[in-house]
């Protein structure tokens, strides 16, 4: 299993077996970013962002006592 996982990696250029010396990597895959999907996980936190902060403001609300009228 090990030997296949290091055959595929060395066919895709990214490990170097080295006699003697053991296994390199020689490059890092790159990254594909699927625009769409993070536009709409950057939209579902903005709203979850939102969300939270209208409900800590309730909450602070909720903790802070009316002002009294002792200043009188």
């Amino acid at each position: 299993m090990i030997r296949h996982a290091q055959s595929v990696l060395v066919d895709e250029g990214l490990i170097e077996p080295r006699q003697g010396q053991g296994t390199f990597v020689i490059a890092v895959p790159s990254r594909q970013y699927n625009q769409a999907a993070l536009a709409e996980a950057a939209e579902e936190l903005r709203v979850a962002l939102g969300n939270a902060q209208a409900a800590l403001v309730k909450f602070i609300t909720e903790l802070t006592p009316p002002p009294s009228d002792t200043g009188r």
